[in-house]
């Protein structure tokens, strides 16, 4: 049985390496069976965070909203985060309990633990892209909201995919 792909589109308002407040939006972007492209998208805003930490953030609220299996390309800012799922890294960090080589906590491992065990059903690859094709959109959303305060798009009656 061939599975559903689904392409996955982050964009975030964090620059530099920490912020007090952050805001992020993903689209799901995928064919129905009739062929027909459709998206969902959602946005959130967070406290204290990196830029590494909303993206494993909105990486772990799209991948919450698959239902079945699927083969999923998520397509991020993020080089690091991208090599971290080319290498291999994800499940390096499994066997060993999110600990690194020096046996030190790896940084975010509660949010790298989670989506470790939401990839178990799919098949999924991480591309570092700091433009895609929902960046300009996303970017304008996400503008709109940062005057809303703790304003969370989907929160009911969130649409799942998959």
């Amino acid at each position: 049985m061939r599975l559903k792909h689904v392409d996955i589109y982050i964009t975030h308002n964090v620059r530099g390496f920490k912020t007090e407040h952050g805001t992020y939006g993903y689209t799901l972007a995928f064919q129905k069976q009739d062929g027909e492209l459709k998206t969902i998208e959602d946005y959130a805003s967070v406290g204290e965070t990196t830029q590494n930490g909303i993206i494993l953030t909105a990486m772990e609220k799209a991948l919450g909203r698959m239902t079945t299996a699927c083969e999923i390309v998520i397509y991020e800012d993020s080089a690091y985060i991208a090599n971290m799922f080319s290498m291999g890294q994800l499940r390096t960090w499994y066997v060993n309990g999110f600990r690194n080589a020096k046996g030190k906590k790896v940084v975010d491992a509660d949010k790298w633990r989670e989506i470790e065990k939401l990839c178990r059903q799919h098949v999924v690859t991480v591309e570092f892209y700091t433009h895609h094709a929902f960046t300009d959109h996303m970017k304008y959303e996400i503008r709109k909201r940062i005057g809303s305060v703790n304003k969370n798009v989907g929160d009911s009656g969130e649409e799942k995919t998959g």
